[in-house]
């Protein structure tokens, strides 16, 4: 194809798409890796020792009142104690950030989830034990 004399050339038509070269754009997100195991074990050890604080809230608050503590704030403090660390795991990884902190806030998820699932195991099991005791 000519193109006719006195016209300006026609342009060239675009390249076809290509893959950017890696390292370039916005790329995937990532989750610091040892971020997500520090996580991990602090959801699986933050539960228990959120447990022992709460044992410890409701013993100095019944050796204070003359009546013993309300049921309602029993199960507020223990639905907002345990509950917080995923909660927070949550808000941690869904925000835009650093991947440490990210990491971290996956991994507490995580976490929380083994620590249920160990303690239903452990409760599983003594429940058993006592039972087939008699």
């Amino acid at each position: 194809m000519s193109q006719p004399p006195g016209e300006p050339p026609a342009e060239p038509p675009p390249p076809p798409f290509r893959q950017p070269p890696h390292g370039s754009g916005p790329g995937p997100v990532r989750f610091a890796g040892g971020a997500v195991a520090g996580g991990v074990i602090t959801g699986i050890v933050a539960p228990v020792l959120v447990a022992v604080l709460f044992a410890v809230i409701i013993g100095v608050l019944n050796s204070r009142a003359s009546n013993s503590v309300p049921a309602g704030l029993v199960s507020g403090l223990g639905l907002l104690l345990g509950l917080g660390p995923l909660v927070l795991g949550i808000v941690l990884a869904s925000r835009h950030g650093s991947p440490t902190r990210r990491g971290f806030g996956l991994g507490l998820a995580i976490g929380w989830g083994c620590f249920v699932i160990i303690g239903g195991g452990l409760c599983l099991a003594l429940v058993a034990q006592l039972g087939g005791s008699g």
